[in-house]
């Protein structure tokens, strides 16, 4: 399929060359999208919020009538950042075809998908519609869904114009596999604290960084006793990585080499299982740190996403395995699905790409998995009416 000069390509195009990096403000973004859901009949809420100086703006719309069912189509129009990212050998914020891929920051995740649903949307004769179709797109996922978290305690006076439905397709690079469940995302970090003082008498102060190995070892061991210890259940459900590790990703310390550094801090993070409390590997990692006797140690900035409980709408789930072929799995990674689901919405993850290039330099998302998308949707939809 040449998509080119096609709406799908127009809107795809549009979506990669706004600039919607999380710390920075996507209103331009979530003004086209308003507007082209407008155009096509949608009544359209957007709800504004301050991010830290930075309007952040997220969309429901809503068409069809007003009788309980129905799906949501969800995705966020947010992206990681690029700037600083090496390995780049193309314009982040231009679409570009080569060798049958769509190159660009967002294509495969996830602006793309927002692209389908508006091309489908294009087409389809939506007064036909018997049950409503809703559209969440959020703001901040990449920074811990919390976009999803404000937009589920408006979702009420946001969807008046429809009840809303209680099944949602949350469009995540899955190269369309069935995701019912998947890990929810904390993080926290570890301060470990020093004397300062000038590094030619370190007999007067307190280096923070010499603790840090200890502090390490300690995370080492009991990453081992996570590995070792596996529970049946969560093999099950999630045989690709079925234990909890606490992953060391960040450290900062220090300011001169002629300095004692005072404070040490390193970033942790782990993924929860749904079917356990998120806090559950940071309250032993606690304890184990009590009883280490590390001293001058202390948690600080704890942040916690919610992982996805296995979703039971028989209905969607037995649409999706006929037109997709494939049996429903877990993943690691987390998505809005975790906070769309507090509200009582079955939520199923499956959408285009594949996750393997998100976040990566020179992104893409190859042409068919575009393609695809669009059939999938319209397959979707045509259940509906």
């Amino acid at each position: 399929m040449n998509i080119k000069n096609t709406y799908l390509y127009e809107v795809s195009e549009k979506l990669i060359g706004f600039d919607t990096v999380s710390f920075k403000s996507n209103s331009e973004c979530s003004n086209y999208v308003a507007n082209e859901l407008l155009d096509l009949g949608f009544d359209v809420e957007i709800e504004n919020f301050d991010d830290n100086g930075k309007l952040k703006q997220q969309i429901v719309a809503s068409i069809g009538p007003k009788v309980e069912g129905g799906l949501i189509l969800s995705g966020h129009m947010d992206t990681v950042p690029w700037e600083t990212q090496k390995g780049w050998t193309k314009d982040a914020l231009k679409l570009q075809i080569e060798d049958d891929k769509l190159y660009g920051r967002g294509t495969c995740d996830m602006k793309l998908f927002i692209a389908q649903c508006l091309a489908v949307f294009r087409d389809f004769d939506l007064t036909k519609l018997k049950k409503p179709i809703v559209c969440i797109f959020t703001a901040d996922e990449e920074i811990g869904c919390l976009g999803a978290k404000r937009i589920v305690k408006k979702l009420d006076s946001l969807t008046k114009c429809v009840p809303i439905p209680k099944t949602a397709i949350i469009g995540e690079p899955t190269e369309f596999n069935i995701i019912n469940t998947h890990k929810g995302i904390v993080h926290f970090d570890i301060v470990i604290k020093g004397i300062a003082g000038h590094s030619s008498r370190p007999d007067l102060g307190k280096n923070s960084i010499e603790q840090l190995g200890d502090v390490i070892s300690l995370i080492n061991q009991i990453n081992f006793e996570f590995q070792n210890n596996l529970d049946q259940e969560i093999q099950k459900i999630f045989p690709d990585f079925p234990y909890n590790h606490l992953h060391m990703a960040i450290v900062k310390a220090g300011s001169a080499l002629n300095m004692i550094p005072d404070e040490t801090r390193l970033r942790v993070s782990y993924r929860s299982f749904p079917m356990e409390p998120s806090d559950k590997v940071l309250n032993y990692f606690k304890q184990e740190l009590t009883k280490s006797k590390i001293e001058d140690v202390y948690i600080d900035n704890e942040f916690s996403a919610p992982g996805l409980d296995i979703a039971s709408d028989n209905k969607y789930e037995s649409i999706l395995k006929e037109i997709t072929k494939k049996d429903t799995q877990s993943v690691s990674f987390a998505t809005d699905a975790g906070y769309l689901s507090q509200a009582d919405i079955n939520c199923y993850v499956c959408g285009p790409g594949s996750i393997k290039q998100a976040h990566q330099p020179d992104e893409f998302m190859e042409i068919n998995q575009l393609t695809h998308g669009i059939k999938l949707i319209n397959s979707v939809l045509n259940k509906l009416v």
